[in-house]
């Protein structure tokens, strides 16, 4: 059973990106902001998370620090508008799996996270 977490802090990017991955996942989690998200996953232990950079609270940038801190190593892909090569380049440094565009195409987002749960199930 995969289980995944949406953390944007739009209600709105929640509902479409839940959307797009429903049939990826036996369950779809929401977080809110980043401080969410990380007691989600102290509760949760998800098989992926899906991340936006600019939250309330703990951005992205803080959640992938927590999770390399922690040893972490869920799947991450990260959502931003941010198309600064130096933001991706930050984001990949502290573990991300993927960086996508945001808003990301269905297809796109469907793709990589199929990728990384069966790379998780090997």
């Amino acid at each position: 059973m995969s289980k995944i977490i949406v953390c944007d802090d739009s209600l709105f990017a929640r509902k479409r990106i839940s959307k797009f991955i429903e049939q990826c996942a036996d369950e779809i989690l929401h977080a809110v902001d980043g401080e969410d998200v990380l007691g989600k996953i102290e509760q949760e232990n998800p098989d992926l998370i899906i991340l936006d950079l600019l939250m309330p609270k703990v951005d992205g940038i803080g959640v992938l620090k927590a999770l390399k801190e922690r040893k972490n190593n869920i799947p991450v892909i990260v959502l931003s508008a941010d198309i600064q090569s130096s933001t991706k380049e930050k984001v990949y440094e502290l573990g991300a799996d993927y960086f996508l565009n945001k808003p990301p195409s269905e297809a796109e987002l469907v793709d990589k996270v199929n990728e990384l749960l069966n790379a998780e199930l090997r």
